[in-house]
């Protein structure tokens, strides 16, 4: 079992997921696309991003944790909200 098998995924997440790290449309919100997801997501992150995964995603605040170098997560309560990449600007308040 690894760390995202219980972490459940927001259709906005899907869909900027798809748009930002596979720069592709999406086919739909099914068990297919979840899987390749959190496959993907497993091979982006280094054992540290992982780990800091697994200590922080049922946290009750929104917590912003690293995807390798190019991609930030956002999780909140084991539910992953989005996905930032690190070159935009977001408001910080937006997060907390």
């Amino acid at each position: 079992m690894n760390c995202f098998d219980s972490t459940h995924l927001t259709s906005h997440f899907i869909d900027r997921f798809f748009k930002r790290v596979y720069k592709e449309p999406h086919s739909g919100y099914n068990q297919y696309n979840y899987e390749k997801i959190k496959i993907s997501m497993i091979k982006i992150m280094n054992i540290h991003e992982i780990n800091s995964f697994k200590i922080f995603k049922d946290s009750n605040k929104k917590i912003i944790l690293p995807m390798g170098a190019k991609y930030r997560l956002v999780v909140v309560n084991n539910t992953l909200i989005t996905i930032l990449l690190p070159h935009h600007e977001y408001k910080m308040e937006e997060y907390q």
